[in-house]
């Protein structure tokens, strides 16, 4: 029998904290209150933690508008609360949803 006395079992990393300088933080671009309101799809992605919600325009694959939110240990909630976010902002042309 082998004895793990002494061994660590996990690596320790450093804190996150330390690489905050090599993050870069991109500005938001203003929503056009034009593309919105041609056809668009919206996208969710509800995970463990953190869910967003992007609407997506169809004539030219590119994102029109993006919100998140922690999802609070309730994925339903967070996808209300999304779409809620997204129709305070603008009347989207949803024509499907992913």
């Amino acid at each position: 029998m082998s004895s793990n006395r002494g061994r660590k079992r996990f690596a320790v990393l450093e804190p996150a904290s330390r690489w905050k300088d090599r993050v870069t933080i991109m500005a938001a671009h203003p929503v056009d209150p034009e593309a919105v309101r041609r056809p668009t799809i919206l996208g969710l992605d509800l995970g463990s933690t953190g869910a967003k919600a992007v609407l997506t325009s169809v004539e030219t694959g590119q994102p029109v508008l993006d919100v998140y939110d922690r999802t609070r240990g309730n994925p339903v909630d967070a996808a209300r609360r999304l779409v809620a976010a997204i129709l305070e902002q603008t009347d989207p042309d949803v024509c499907a949803i992913a």
